[in-house]
């Protein structure tokens, strides 16, 4: 059990079947899930699962196809994550170092126009 929202979220097969029992939902679910913004207590409830030898692709295959796609798309998600996380800051100050750097090029053409 998990707690979501406050609330103890029972996570086992039956419920997760609920939860694909419209599988154009469901896929639409996964497509436009935002993988920027995984709350931290999502990801540390996750910490568990995805460190049992049994959470990769090739294990899950044994079981299920389906299961070990989603399988895989659970780790690359939360490995994309952790990913984005440390590059985001990075990202955004080399932005504000190339918004900066256009505008001083910009005042550097009004000077040397009124230098000739």
């Amino acid at each position: 059990m998990i707690l979501k929202d406050g609330v103890m979220k029972n996570h086992n097969w039956a419920n997760a079947q609920k939860m694909m029992k419209d599988p154009k939902r469901f896929i639409e679910d996964i497509v436009t899930f935002d993988g920027n913004n995984i709350e931290e207590k999502r990801l540390e409830a996750l910490k568990p699962m995805l460190a049992q030898d049994w959470f990769n692709f090739e294990v899950m295959k044994g079981k299920s196809v389906a299961a070990a796609y989603l399988c895989s798309w659970i780790v690359n998600i939360v490995t994309y994550n952790t990913i984005f996380k440390k590059v985001k800051p990075l990202k955004d100050a080399a932005d504000e170092a190339q918004a900066t750097a256009d505008s001083k090029t910009e005042e550097l053409k009004v000077v040397i126009e009124k230098v000739r």
